[in-house]
């Protein structure tokens, strides 16, 4: 064993003598040439695919199984599933850089309603965050009448019943 390894070594076994009075959660060891991988964590939102080219040239994106240690890698992405994104995106490039994921810690969020559906005579208010109520206002001259659940935006679309605005007159209060 060279001088240099040896060293390397024996940060690693210290390390694992942390890692074991500590109860972190996992250390990986690597010799100066060797590089660390990055094992693949399980998430609850998204995915972690590899892009693949065919001889033909068509591309797909098969899932790369929680647990999987890679090195070095480029063509991975966090596959958001439906509903959720990151940074707007449902598909984003990740790498592997020596152990560390690029972007750290890329975590899929509970998608906000943006196109919001109209209400005749009434205006409600630009995006609204997942698990909330969507708020409706009517014009003047018009009440708002609620039939049903009232809307809320739930993985990025509008559930419940729509409210509808009728036009009161002079002696309706």
């Amino acid at each position: 064993m060279r001088r240099q390894e040896a060293r390397s070594s024996m940060k690693c076994w210290t390390f694992l003598v942390l890692q074991l009075l500590t109860s972190v959660a996992e250390v990986t060891c690597a010799t100066p040439r060797q590089k660390s991988p990055c094992e693949v964590p399980m998430l609850r939102n998204s995915l972690i695919v590899e892009e693949k080219t065919d001889r033909w040239g068509k591309t797909t994106y098969p899932q790369v199984p929680p647990g999987t240690p890679l090195l070095e890698k480029n063509n991975l992405f966090l596959k958001c599933k439906k509903g959720y994104e990151y940074n707007g995106r449902s598909l984003t490039r990740i790498s592997c850089r020596d152990g560390h994921w690029d972007p750290p810690q890329p975590w899929c969020k509970e998608k906000p309603c943006g196109n919001l559906p109209k209400v005749k005579n009434a205006q409600v208010i630009g995006t609204v965050p997942h698990g909330q109520e969507l708020q409706y206002t009517c014009n003047r001259e018009y009440r708002l009448i609620s039939s049903g659940i009232t809307p809320y935006c739930w993985l990025g679309k509008v559930v419940g019943t729509l409210p509808k605005c009728h036009q009161t007159f002079c002696n309706e209060t």
